[in-house]
């Protein structure tokens, strides 16, 4: 047995016709979803910089990430020179430091990894749990400098 859906006069479905209004109508609330979003206010942020030093030497790689309370963390590279450069919207911030051990020069993927860096940062700067690191941003006309000093 054969089921002959009605078809009008444009030579279409009413099903396909449902279909095709109900993806029009999506595109049109993605649409207007996207324009509200590029719309909304940003935060203001605070331009912040800083250095970062391990036992008295600048750490001349790695990360820093500012936790806010509830939000998403923001991270910034720390350059060689152990100074780092971020965007930050005001208020608290839990923060940790990441610098994995740097591998030696010549080394190719696949040579074993080496057992131990003397100099590499210990693990408990890259939990917030541990860090002991914080850092207070507010509005300010000027950037504002945050150091961390970590032993």
């Amino acid at each position: 047995m054969e089921v002959k859906l009605p078809i009008n006069r444009d030579g279409v479905t009413l099903s396909q016709r449902s279909c095709q209004m109900t993806r029009t109508h999506l595109l049109f609330i993605q649409a207007i979803l996207a324009i509200a979003i590029g719309c909304a206010k940003s935060e203001p942020t605070q331009q912040v910089t800083g250095k970062i030093s391990y036992q008295a030497k600048a750490l001349d790689h790695g990360m820093v990430s500012f936790f806010p309370a509830g939000g998403r963390p923001i991270g910034a590279a720390i350059t060689p020179e152990g100074s780092y450069e971020i965007e930050l919207p005001p208020g608290q911030y839990q923060v940790i430091v990441n610098a994995p051990p740097k591998l030696p020069a010549g080394f190719k993927e696949g040579d074993p990894l080496p057992s131990h860096d003397p100099n590499a940062l210990p693990a408990k700067y890259s939990r917030q749990q541990t860090s002991g690191l914080s850092a207070t941003i507010s509005l300010q006309d000027e950037t504002q400098t945050v150091d961390f000093e970590l032993e």
